[in-house]
């Protein structure tokens, strides 16, 4: 495993440090991430055109009101869909990374919608190798993550890793070999983020050897008082970490 260290240095904005004037996987919650000094999380994958689209649902139903999904429209058309009814709309990955121009490391996930995931690996590694700045990859899917390491061997990859309760499109065998990273072989990660309820001795014992361990999503200040000193790094929503930090020297 590569060093990660670099991952440690600032909380994460899950999908951007999104509020209701910039909802989740906006350019407007990118800029606001990148105006507090955050790295960002975001999420791709493909429009029906095979533009490599930043949004986080498999359905755009939730943040559109819009029936179907990503790869049901092209580009041009999502690019007209509001997000939560706010005047900022799906953004393409090429305008999120115009947007950072380098100026925080963003955390690209790549969303495990078959049977396009050789073609969004393809097109989103091309994306990242003209990048000017910094950035990791990770998924849920080891072997989706394979294809990236076939595809950019050199890129930082991360494995998602949860305890899989209430998924109800995996097997138990399934559920059993990922939540016990079973499957790591495949996608070889450099760092693991994990649920933060779902954090096993063998995470630990990968932690004490310096790998580094990210915990999502934390989504109140409370629960980022009780876990930023059992992790390396906090993925975070609906509260700004500076703020705790502040009112925690009191």
């Amino acid at each position: 495993m590569r060093d990660t260290t670099i991952l440690r240095k600032r909380p994460i904005a899950h999908r951007g440090f999104h509020d209701e004037a910039n909802p989740e996987n906006s350019l407007g919650a990118f800029a606001r991430a990148v105006n507090n000094n955050y790295y960002i999380e975001l999420d791709v994958q493909l429009s029906k055109d095979g533009e490599v689209m930043v949004f986080h649902d498999d359905a755009l139903k939730r943040m559109t009101g819009k029936e179907g999904a990503i790869h049901d429209y092209d580009c041009e058309t999502l690019q007209t869909f509001r997000l939560a009814d706010s005047e900022q709309v799906i953004p393409t990955l090429k305008q999120v990374l115009d947007l950072v121009a380098g100026q925080t490391l963003i955390v690209v996930e790549f969303k495990n919608y078959k049977p396009t995931n050789e073609e969004l690996v393809k097109k989103t590694c091309a994306l990242l190798r003209a990048y000017k700045g910094l950035f990791v990859t990770k998924s849920f899917n080891p072997f989706l993550m394979k294809l990236v390491r076939e595809e950019a061997p050199e890129f930082i990859r991360g494995q998602l890793v949860s305890n899989f309760k209430g998924e109800k499109t995996l097997s138990k065998t399934t559920k059993f070999l990922l939540s016990h990273m079973l499957t790591n072989y495949a996608s070889k990660p450099d760092f693991i983020s994990t649920d933060y309820h779902h954090f096993t001795k063998k995470m630990r014992k990968l932690q004490e050897k310096g790998v580094t361990i990210l915990f999502w999503t934390v989504r109140d200040e409370k629960t980022y008082l009780e876990v930023k000193d059992i992790c390396d790094n906090v993925i975070f929503e609906n509260f700004d970490p500076k703020d705790v930090k502040t009112r925690g020297k009191k």
